[in-house]
């Protein structure tokens, strides 16, 4: 398992959210303890859990045509045009929506953000998994642009750095408040922490609900080594959030 500090820092949101709850993620493990985890990950994959099979997404380019504007991409190796709301993957991987140089992208109810401007280059790919059980939903997220916002780029661009060079001093910067369901899983609810200007720039609430951070569900198997791992080789992704029952998508360069 994950470090328990991790667990009681939680999930703030990427915007050093986020960031301030995988500052529990780095490098502090042993490596004992993670040859365990790699150990018994190996064996339950072979004893008993169904293996999984990821999908490739890769945004190439956006065009427009006499039909309106469309993205040009990559799934599963074969090139095709999609436009918004089409169902990239059943039963509910779909294109939200279309901007000037990237794509949101729909992974069953966790909102992705694909670029085709910036580096890193995997900034235009996502790999998603099956989703078991779940639907197409045909309503839109309220989504908020803050890509072009200079304060919040640069305080996100500050907790970035941190998070990979000085994880810990982002203990502290929110606070979770974490729920239990009957199922065993968790709900994580955000809370203003030390650092007050986020919750600000970010026009977030107490009792937020993260859901999901570009793309990565947090209810899925390996979340957390996932998202830490994705946000690396990124500089620009979408955070969702829940607010009295509606998605909300914050779109965040860094």
């Amino acid at each position: 398992m994950l470090l328990k500090g991790l667990q009681a820092l939680g999930f703030g949101v990427f915007t050093g959210l986020v960031l301030a709850m995988l500052a529990w993620l780095s490098p502090v493990r042993n490596a004992a303890s993670e040859e365990a985890l790699i150990f018994n990950a190996d064996n339950a994959d072979l004893f008993g859990e169904d293996p999984y099979f990821e999908s490739t997404l890769q945004l190439q380019k956006l065009s427009a045509d006499q039909q309106g504007r469309f993205a040009l991409m990559w799934i599963d190796g074969k090139r095709q045009s999609v436009r918004n709301t089409d169902v990239l993957l059943p039963p509910c991987v779909s294109l939200r929506e279309l901007f000037d140089d990237s794509v949101l992208i729909d992974n069953c109810g966790s909102y992705a953000l694909l670029s085709v401007a910036g580096v890193p280059a995997d900034n235009n790919k996502l790999s998603v998994r099956p989703v078991v059980g779940a639907e197409f939903a045909p309503d839109l997220p309220v989504i908020i642009d803050l890509r072009q916002n200079k304060a919040v780029m640069a305080l996100l661009a500050d907790y970035h750095q941190r998070l990979y060079k000085r994880p810990l001093s982002l203990r502290g910067r929110v606070k979770l408040n974490v729920q239990v369901e009957a199922t065993g899983g968790r709900r994580y609810y955000l809370a203003p922490g030390d650092d007050k200007a986020l919750f600000e720039l970010l026009a977030l609430q107490s009792g937020d609900r993260v859901k999901a951070v570009n793309g990565i569900a947090l209810s899925a198997k390996e979340a957390l080594t996932d998202i830490y791992s994705d946000l690396s080789e990124r500089s620009q992704v979408a955070l969702t959030l829940e607010r009295e029952g509606r998605d909300r998508v914050l779109l965040l360069r860094f």
